[in-house]
């Protein structure tokens, strides 16, 4: 049995200027691009549709493959990475955004699936150890379940469309998207040790797999499955149609993916600097923050218990960012961690 220790984490300093301009950016872009969701997701055509989450998608991935096509360019310039790993998250990662959306357009407010998105560190958590070998304490899975907890409590905030309501088809897809972002994670760590040791056996520098270069393939790969299915699905001209029809929403769609794929500079950079669950932590402390942004912009109605949902998520990310700190701080530490037991090989 291995001990637990957060020496298993991978885990780099975070009080660095790197970490707090990467946080900085995906707070400024993703708060930003969470309210465009939102506005996107409320906006109606004439029979009362909303604008398929398949056509978003398709416009987020292609400014987000530009974006990497011209970082990779420019800057990097390395030799194309072992693919397999990057199609399986990149696939998977649109599948999940598509879902989350799709909840929002089954009546699931948008807080409700801001705050449960936040929680996505615990399958996140679940993926690594399956996929990766990563183990976390059981301190860690409860901080996470606290979040959790808060989601069903913010849950009775009461939105100003009658259309918001937390249907069983809405929590579907909701749960649908938190399962493919934990395999997710678990893919990513496993892609980023699989690409070192392929370059380092053929003396490729740099080793590791760079952030324009993990932007531009992760988005190929999702980018063409949001084409195929939006395609198959008529959602590429339904959206055509759409935004000809609601030239705000265009706007705001273009808007929506440019944040989107200027966001994702910070996010591949930080994915590729530390762990999965530190971008998880980060993106999870942003999304409470647009939480409370979201309730306000779009005037919910707060009662006693979505208050109190929104300070036990106070609590459950205040927890996990006060560990990782301490975690981080003390990871330099020269202490030799090792097994409580060896396994022996079999006779």
């Amino acid at each position: 049995m291995v001990a637990l220790t957060t020496g298993k984490h991978d885990r780099t300093s975070l009080l660095t200027l790197t970490f707090a301009t990467n946080v900085g950016g995906i707070y400024a872009c993703f708060m930003c691009t969470s309210l465009l969701h939102e506005y996107i997701y409320r906006a109606r055509d004439t029979s009362g549709e909303t604008l398929s989450p398949w056509f978003v998608n398709v416009l987020e991935a292609f400014a987000n493959v530009f974006v990497g096509a011209v970082g990779v360019y420019l800057w990097e310039k390395p030799l194309p990475p072992p693919q397999r790993a990057l199609a399986l998250a990149g696939c998977a990662q649109v599948v999940s955004k598509s879902l989350a959306s799709m909840s929002r357009v089954h009546g699931v407010p948008g807080p409700v699936s801001t705050m449960a998105k936040s929680s996505k560190a615990l399958p996140i958590m679940a993926g690594q150890w399956i996929l990766a070998g990563t183990r976390y304490t059981w301190s860690e899975y409860i901080q996470y379940s606290m979040i959790v907890s808060a989601s069903i409590l913010i849950g009775t905030a009461k939105s100003s469309l009658p259309t918001d309501h937390i249907s069983l088809l809405g929590c579907f897809y909701l749960a649908g998207s938190m399962f493919c972002d934990g395999y997710v994670g678990g893919v990513q760590k496993q892609m980023k040790m699989n690409v070192k040791i392929h370059r380092k056996a053929r003396g490729i520098e740099p080793a590791s797999i760079q952030p324009f270069e993990m932007q531009l393939y992760t988005n190929l790969y999702m980018l063409g499955t949001a084409m195929i299915v939006a395609i198959g699905t008529g959602a590429l001209h339904h959206g055509y149609v759409f935004c000809r029809d609601i030239p705000s929403v265009t706007i705001r769609v273009a808007q929506y993916a440019f944040c989107s794929a200027i966001g994702q500079i910070f996010v591949f950079n930080t994915v590729t600097a530390f762990d999965p669950l530190i971008l998880s932590i980060v993106t999870t402390s942003r999304k409470f923050f647009s939480l409370i942004v979201t309730l306000i912009v779009f005037g919910y109605d707060l009662n006693g218990l979505c208050i109190a949902g929104i300070v036990l998520a106070g609590i459950g990310l205040s927890l996990v960012l006060f560990g990782e700190i301490s975690a981080s701080s003390s990871c330099h530490a020269p202490v030799k961690l090792q097994s409580v037991t060896e396994d022996k090989p079999s006779k």
